[in-house]
């Protein structure tokens, strides 16, 4: 069998697993009194200046489980600095793939620190059944909103934000990129190279550059040959992001950060032995 055949027929990954946890209806309810307690210990939690204090008051809202993620969220708002950290960095603890719907019906948090927070976390989850919530907040003033939700629509499955991330990848790809190529897994597959076929093919190296960074997260193994071709570019743009979108094709190894031009060269010729069968160490 030819050999870039059977590397294709080897790594074409299996399609995406989605949590068994059971989803959330609902958060539970606390107890009033245990309610007033929580408050005062967020309160605490705010203000505290030792790492000591931080961790009793953090491990008894930890104990509440996520009866305590409603007063979480209230002590979220209008937060910043140390006190909005240490409140994430709880509510991340309390919440999880299970709880991807409930945490949509934050999206409409008036407060933007917690509904910020909302979008982002319910996005890393890829909830399908919440894919058209992203969807409407994808024109949303606050421009992080705004990209939160393109990133949960990939993550969900959903191209209504492909064109959206397109751009981002243009202008925006060193601080986003990281970002959009996990977000992009969520739509690897046949449909994601059709959308990025007519860039790859244009006389616009800009757009290819862009293609193929978009492939490199979303591009399954059977799109190696539109990527290869652009091994033997002169343009030493082309090459760099062909190496990257097969990295993150084959390997899902992160892009190569500012290469020097010798050591671009070596890559290059890495990948060229490796797709044509012989074995050279891994890229």
């Amino acid at each position: 069998m030819n050999p870039l055949a059977l590397l294709l027929l080897l790594q074409e990954p299996a399609a995406e697993s989605r949590p068994a946890s059971a989803p959330t209806a609902a958060w539970p309810a606390l107890p009033l009194r245990e309610k007033e307690a929580a408050q005062e210990a967020i309160f605490g939690l705010k203000r505290a200046k030792t790492e000591d204090r931080v961790k009793v008051l953090s491990e008894q809202l930890r104990r509440l489980g996520k009866s305590g993620v409603p007063v979480l969220f209230e002590g979220l708002r209008k937060s910043e600095g140390d006190a909005r950290t240490r409140i994430e960095s709880l509510l991340e603890e309390l919440t999880g793939p299970e709880d991807a719907v409930v945490l949509s019906t934050h999206f409409t948090e008036r407060d933007p620190v917690a509904r910020l927070w909302a979008v982002k976390r319910a996005a890393s989850f890829g909830e399908r059944a919440i894919a058209p919530k992203f969807e409407k907040l994808l024109g949303d003033p606050d421009p992080e909103v705004a990209f939160a939700a393109a990133l949960g629509c990939c993550r969900a499955g959903s191209f209504a934000s492909f064109d959206h991330l397109k751009k981002i990848a243009d202008r925006d790809w060193l601080a986003r990129g990281r970002a959009i190529r996990e977000a992009l897994a969520g739509v690897r597959g046949p449909e994601a190279v059709e959308r990025l076929r007519p860039d790859l093919n244009s006389d616009n190296a800009a757009a290819k550059v862009v293609a193929l960074r978009l492939l490199s997260g979303a591009g399954p193994p059977t799109a190696i040959p539109l990527v290869t071709r652009y091994l033997e570019s002169p343009d030493l743009r082309l090459k760099l992001e062909a190496v990257n979108a097969l990295r993150g094709m084959l390997d899902d190894a992160p892009p190569l950060d500012k290469p020097s031009s010798f050591d671009l060269i070596e890559e290059v010729n890495r990948w060229r032995s490796r797709l044509s069968g012989s074995k050279p160490g891994k890229p």
